[in-house]
């Protein structure tokens, strides 16, 4: 990734101290990996929510209905 960084750099005219590129390709990482665990917990929220949600629904529905 540290080289994909310096050829980006390179490619745009930007000249920078060593160890920028690599500074850049894992701060990228970093965040990546940040966002994904952050929408796999929400994720898991919204199933750990929506189960009980829908089994209350049908519970409510149920006893609407007359025997």
């Amino acid at each position: 990734m540290g080289a994909f960084f310096e050829s980006l750099f390179s490619v745009t005219g930007i000249t920078l101290p060593g160890g920028a590129a690599r500074f850049a390709a894992g701060f990228t990482s970093f965040v990546t990996a940040i966002q994904a665990v952050c929408l796999f917990f929400a994720a898991a929220n919204f199933f750990y929510r929506t189960i009980p949600l829908h089994h209350g629904m049908t519970l409510r529905m149920a006893s609407v209905v007359s025997d």
